[in-house]
């Protein structure tokens, strides 16, 4: 009887213990940023359709559109970049992403390569650490990773036990806690303003001069990369991606060293490099959202560039026409309705525009001879498209918005000159 009483006993503790950890991970969960979990969940749920990853941080995130490289190309990609990530955090992203899936092309953006540090040692770069980190589960590759990017103990505490710091987060959860709002760009983020530059800054910029170190922490763990990607038999094409700040001469340096340090890289280790800032495919006038992410316009430019690119050098299929083009469908029908969401949303007449340069679209614009004197960034952006009309009687500028496909009616909107909208209808 003694036996099945501590047996009995025995049972209830492991019961009670299994129901805290439950509870536990319960509220780790529920409050826990949301970020990692969004950016991260169609990756680990579908890793097998995946033949590109593209790798990065912030300028990645907003400039390659794995949706429109289905649509146009049939490739099925993820974009597992990250904000604020320096080359050494890249890497264990990619470590991370690779337990989950094996493509066979994977596309870098080396931009602060020549960086010292191996992440930033701050709040904030620990708020940008945890998109990766949160969504590694507690294990020896986890530890290994945060030992090796960060020195300071309660850093490290917090990136490794989340809930540390999360538990506090009670008065600040909200709907999205809740209800986290996934979307379908699969990791990439669409930037949806204008940002014009100053071209004499970036021109005066551009003639900055800097040497050139393989041996150091961005090269090594750029070198890192492409060990772990040669040992599973993946190809790699390294890009520099636009960043044509003008108003910050310290990350002027960084953009005009970062180039010549990825050209010897890639000739060292002989593969390929698309140096976007020397391309001619992107407009400083119209396509970027701020001083150094791309917005809608210029993103659509660079990912048909790589598309170009992947199309015509490696042996990708077209999932178009194969088993897995009904799941892809419906993503890109779900796609659509967010762009068409952010595009009848959008408040000022540039933003509108720039959303409306979108090849699922057909658009009408009607405006008033004198809407767009003297500013560039309209003039630019109307530049771009093929049914606009000038007509006297028209206050202000009116845009029409049709399903190009279908036919079906978006919306309509119109401006004044203050680009106030005076009429919206849907």
């Amino acid at each position: 009887m003694r036996v099945k009483r501590n047996m009995a006993h025995i049972v209830h503790v492991c019961m009670v213990l299994l129901l805290l950890a439950a509870g536990f991970n319960g509220l780790n969960r529920l409050t826990m940023r949301k970020e990692a979990a969004v950016r991260n969940r169609e990756l680990y749920e579908r890793g097998d359709e995946y033949d590109v990853l593209f790798v990065g941080n912030s300028h990645m995130i907003n400039a390659v559109f794995p949706m429109q490289l289905y649509r146009e190309y049939g490739i099925t990609s993820y974009n597992i970049g990250r904000y604020g990530h320096y080359i050494p955090e890249s890497y264990y992203a990619l470590e991370d992403a690779l337990q989950y899936t094996n493509p066979k092309v994977v596309v870098i953006d080396t931009f602060m390569i020549n960086r010292g540090e191996k992440m930033r040692n701050d709040q904030t770069g620990i708020n940008f650490s945890h998109t990766t980190m949160d969504s590694i589960p507690l294990s020896p590759r986890k530890i290994r990773a945060v030992l090796d990017l960060q020195a300071d103990a309660a850093y490290r505490k917090e990136l490794l036990f989340p809930y540390s710091v999360y538990h506090n987060r009670w008065e600040e959860l909200g709907e999205e806690d809740f209800s986290p709002a996934y979307t379908k760009e699969k990791g990439a983020v669409t930037g949806r303003k204008v940002y014009s530059y100053d071209a004499e800054a970036v021109s005066a910029a551009a003639a900055i001069s800097a040497s050139v170190d393989l041996q150091g922490t961005g090269a090594q763990y750029l070198q890192k990369m492409t060990d772990l990607c040669r040992e599973r038999g993946i190809a790699i094409l390294l890009v520099y991606l636009p960043y044509p700040d003008g108003g910050d001469e310290t990350l002027m340096a960084d953009k005009a060293a970062d180039q010549p340090l990825t050209a010897a890289f890639a000739a060292q280790s002989e593969l390929p490099y698309l140096n976007f800032m020397e391309a001619q495919c992107w407009n400083p006038d119209t396509d970027f959202a701020d001083k150094e992410h791309m917005n809608f316009l210029g993103g659509q430019k660079i990912t048909e560039a790589v598309g170009t690119y992947l199309q015509e050098n490696y042996n990708l299929a077209d999932h178009r026409r194969d088993a897995l083009c009904e799941a892809w469908n419906r993503d890109y029908e779900a796609y659509f309705l967010e762009k068409r969401q952010a595009l009848m949303e959008a408040g000022e007449a540039d933003c509108f525009l720039m959303l409306c340069h979108d090849r699922d679209l057909q658009v009408s614009v009607s405006m008033h001879p004198d809407f767009t004197a003297g500013d560039r960034k309209l003039e630019c952006l109307l530049a771009g498209l093929t049914d606009v009309s000038c007509a006297e009687e028209t206050d202000g500028m009116r845009i029409a918005v049709n399903r190009r496909e279908t036919g079906e009616v978006i919306g309509e909107k119109v401006f004044v000159r203050e680009t106030e909208i005076v009429e919206s209808e849907e």
